[in-house]
């Protein structure tokens, strides 16, 4: 009876190690995609930091309405503006300034408000908030 103990200790050590063998792969592919998956965002994060670095938006008010007052790119990036938030009145822009552009608001919104120079107007562009 003990050579059949022999063979049961084979056996069972065999089954271990072929579970072991069988989990190497699946641990192995988690891996894989966990790495792909971390690089990934980390590209995202750095392509938007750069988005973001060479994105500079100034608010110029020349007078005391939106035709008088002004955007400025005067970043390396083209900024595409979805909208401006002004006084609590959200206008839809959806327009793209290139770098170096100067645009009125009139021209963004459509539209006509008083504006003086405390005023505060949120962009967000390139889906980023920007208060100006």
């Amino acid at each position: 009876m003990t050579g059949l103990k022999g063979i049961s200790e084979f056996f069972s050590s065999l089954l271990v190690l072929l579970i072991v063998v069988s989990l190497i792969t699946p641990v192995i592919v988690y891996f894989k995609y966990a790495d792909i998956s971390a690089k990934e965002a980390g590209s995202k994060i750095y392509n938007n930091t750069v988005v973001l670095a060479n994105l500079r938006l100034e608010l110029i008010v020349v007078g005391n309405d939106f035709n008088k007052s002004y955007l400025y790119n005067y970043g390396s990036s083209p900024a595409y503006v979805q909208v401006i938030i002004y006084n609590g009145t959200v206008y839809n822009v959806d327009k793209m300034l290139p770098p170096g552009s100067l645009t009125s608001l009139s021209d963004l919104t459509g539209t006509s408000a008083n504006i003086n120079n405390r005023s505060v107007v949120y962009v967000i562009a390139n889906g980023t908030l920007i208060k100006l």
